[in-house]
């Protein structure tokens, strides 16, 4: 899972780059980049290693089939966690899912409307386990466990069955 981290964090850098009006430094004739060999005598500006190596504090929203709630990871204690909440109140969001040392890798709704469906990495290394949270109550049910020897992920979810995937 650590390429979509990466990749989330390129647009962040991208994004903190025209935040703050940085734009690319020019080049001479030679080819020889300015921002490399400094500008009128000052340091290169540096992109910091946490802007690009840390978790983002919110990535990958996901609203549910009927609309009405949205769910995201956010950063919460150093781990990605599920927090979730009404689309019309989106300041009432709560942290449904976060458990301590462990981050969830990916999550998706169930056809229900009710359970997200998520990874969480196990405690040392290793495929994650598949679990599936009630959207109201937070309980958690562990679907398939981890395991040297498994690896779990959704294929498919049927609008026909909505309990099943």
């Amino acid at each position: 899972m650590l390429l979509p981290r990466l990749i989330a964090g390129f647009f962040a850098v991208a994004l903190a780059a025209s935040a703050c009006g940085e734009s690319p430094a020019p080049s001479d004739e030679a080819g020889v980049d300015a921002a490399a060999a400094g500008v009128n005598g000052e340091e290169p500006w540096l992109l910091p290693r946490s802007l690009l190596f840390s978790d983002p504090p919110q990535i990958r929203a996901r609203l549910s089939p009927d609309g009405s709630k949205l769910a995201w990871l956010a950063s919460k204690g150093g781990v990605m966690s599920i927090k979730m909440g009404p689309v019309e109140k989106l300041s009432h969001a709560e942290v449904l899912i976060s458990e301590m040392g462990r981050s969830v890798d990916y999550f998706e709704w169930a056809r229900d409307n009710v359970h997200l469906i998520y990874a969480l990495e196990p405690d040392g290394s290793g495929p994650p386990a598949l679990y599936s949270a009630d959207s109201y109550t937070g309980a958690s049910v562990e679907l398939a466990p981890s395991g040297a020897k498994s690896l779990s992920y959704i294929v498919a979810a049927s609008w026909d069955h909505p309990d099943q995937v």
